[in-house]
């Protein structure tokens, strides 16, 4: 690593805009993940069957970056193979989210605690079970949704996700079907698969914050520039 960043001495606008378009948004997305993986909050959305927040390293990045990017990985090749893993540990993740969804939505247990459920909220929550969920939810989208949360890990939920109440009441209820076999089965392989992309991107982030430091000491330029009020 010495060696690359002696090629780039004294090019203050170049290490300027690497820190600006390319590694403080990585390292940014990249604290944010780590977070998450640590929870194990996948942020798996059924409708899109995609996370919300964990993404391939070139979706923290705007045009700019995508660009300075590449002339950064010319001096830093390394970079090239870490950020290949983590984008490979994101496709992993997500097959294995959505097949531990699709073995949830499917399961016969989990069909009949949601039909059981629907059945008996009204009078302990004094609302149709519908009003839990937004107008469009059909009864299928309602299943998906509850399906999510427990790919997601979800225990609790704001106040303002109007299925606040319902999982508070019945979200332990629901969780009893991953112990389920081929649900319990599933969700192992998820759990190994989030902590195989916790440590690609902890090592993704590490080379970053690195280089970021050599960086800035061989030609004096501060990791951040103070914000303009």
């Amino acid at each position: 690593m010495g060696n690359d960043t002696v090629k780039i001495k004294n090019r203050p606008a170049i290490v300027r805009a690497w820190f600006d378009t390319v590694i403080n948004p990585l390292l940014h997305g990249l604290s944010r993940e780590r977070e998450l993986l640590k929870e194990g909050n996948w942020t798996f959305r059924f409708y899109k069957r995609r996370f919300d927040e964990l993404a391939p390293v070139k979706e923290y990045l705007h045009q700019a970056g995508s660009e300075n990017l590449k002339q950064f990985l010319g001096f830093f090749p390394e970079g090239a193979l870490l950020i290949q893993k983590h984008d490979q540990g994101i496709d992993r993740l997500r097959e294995a989210c959505i097949e531990l969804f699709e073995r949830i939505r499917t399961n016969a247990a989990f069909r009949r605690e949601f039909e059981a459920i629907a059945a008996e909220s009204a009078s302990l929550l004094n609302k149709d079970f519908a009003s839990n969920f937004g107008a469009s939810f059909s009864p299928e989208d309602q299943q998906a949704l509850l399906a999510e949360y427990l790919v997601n890990g979800i225990q609790n939920l704001p106040e303002y996700y109007t299925t606040h109440r319902l999982w508070a009441a019945y979200g332990a209820r629901l969780a009893s079907v991953l112990r389920e076999h081929p649900i319990a089965e599933a969700q192992s392989f998820c759990a190994q698969k989030g902590q195989s992309l916790l440590s690609d991107t902890a090592s993704l982030a590490a080379l970053l914050d690195q280089v970021r430091s050599d960086l800035s000491l061989d030609n004096d330029v501060p990791f951040a520039l103070p914000s303009v009020t």
